[in-house]
């Protein structure tokens, strides 16, 4: 079907693209690099994070899913209708999270610079990312146990039956209360905080930048290229948030 090879090319392409860039991502941030200040050692920690929970995306959410879209029926057994759904959704809830993490990291950092470096020690970072991913598996937790394999008949009156993978709950109530469980805490939520965020780092750096403009004493004593690398910092969040 038209359908079906127009959404594999681009599946496919994501693909591609989404597992050479993360990779190349995480061969950069595991480069040792003695001229970096020990105290970036903390961001690269939380962004090798989020390659991972997205390369877990790539690898474990996309393929199974074209293989689906290509043949409807589940063959890949019972024990994998009760991993892959699990997998992907930590995966998912570890991104949204490592992303979240990584908002509050900016922000200190542009709110309160001096004290960044003793407040976000490696040590509590690393504890963050254990949180992150600990929090993602508990949430979902219940994905392992109500998604099972399960067989239909495709003609009624005839012995045919057609392997699904789906959820299957005691009432549906408790299926539509999880599903709003995770609408909220994996997007409403997460979006509603990384937007105060955006916006209170945003405001912190053009007040930064205006100040510094108006003091003639720090604008010479500061590049005028380090403005505009402020601003762009601030660009940047604003996408992020956006995306």
């Amino acid at each position: 079907e038209p359908i079906t090879i127009s959404l594999t090319a681009m599946y496919l392409v994501s693909f591609v693209v989404g597992f050479v860039g993360n990779i190349m991502s995480i061969r950069v941030l595991t480069r040792k690099r003695r001229s970096r200040v020990s105290s970036l050692s903390a961001t690269r920690s939380l962004l090798i994070n989020l390659a991972v929970c997205d390369l877990m995306v790539v690898c474990v959410c996309m393929p199974i899913t074209v293989g689906n879209l290509i043949y409807k029926a589940w063959v890949y057994g019972d024990f994998l209708c009760r991993a892959v759904p699990f997998i992907q959704a930590v995966s998912v809830s570890a991104s949204v999270l490592s992303l979240t993490v990584i908002s509050v990291n900016r922000y200190y950092s542009v709110h309160n610079p001096l004290n960044a470096r003793s407040f976000f020690t490696q040590k509590r970072i690393l504890s963050a990312i254990l949180v992150v991913w600990l929090l993602s598996s508990g949430i979902c937790m219940p994905l392992i146990f109500m998604n099972r394999r399960d067989e239909i008949g495709v003609v009624e009156g005839l012995p045919l039956v057609f392997s699904i993978c789906r959820e299957i709950w005691p009432q549906e109530r408790l299926k539509q209360a999880y599903n709003f469980l995770l609408f909220c805490a994996l997007y409403c939520l997460p979006v509603l905080f990384n937007m105060v965020i955006c916006f209170l780092t945003v405001r912190r750096l053009w007040s930064r930048s205006s100040q510094l403009k108006e003091s003639s004493a720090l604008n010479r004593s500061l590049p005028a290229s380090r403005l505009k690398i402020r601003k762009k910092v601030a660009q940047m969040v604003v996408a992020l948030v956006l995306l």
